[in-house]
């Protein structure tokens, strides 16, 4: 019977920051070792499998990038694909009223428009 070893889960970021400020903690909290103390949360929690981790979350992350950036969306059949090239074209045709609103009543002539003189 083949042995196997345990898949370890990837460690997320806020359980290596926890780990981390752990670390620091438990060693006085020094000053500019940060990285350090980064560093080997990372490495405790992943096994010794950081490199691999960091490709992998690399790989993903580009891939997420890629899928955002350019607006990449999974392949569709062609008659899909012409419908949505059609929308397109009709959304962004001028527009053309097709009514207007009421129009406005004429002002009537010849009657005072106060019924007060214009002078003093």
């Amino acid at each position: 019977m083949p042995r196997t070893t345990p898949i370890m889960p990837i460690p997320t970021h806020d359980d290596i920051a926890q780990l981390a400020h752990e670390l620091w903690q438990d060693r006085g909290c020094p000053a500019d070792r940060d990285l350090e103390f980064w560093l080997e949360a990372e490495r405790l929690l992943s096994g010794g499998k950081t490199a691999e981790i960091f490709t992998e979350r690399a790989r993903a992350e580009t891939a997420a990038e890629s899928n955002v950036e350019y607006h990449l969306s999974p392949a569709g059949t062609e008659q899909e694909a012409i419908k949505a090239a059609m929308l397109k074209q009709s959304s962004r045709a001028p527009q053309t009223p097709h009514h207007t609103g009421p129009s406005a009543k004429p002002a009537e002539t010849g009657k005072p428009l106060w019924s007060r003189p214009h002078s003093a």
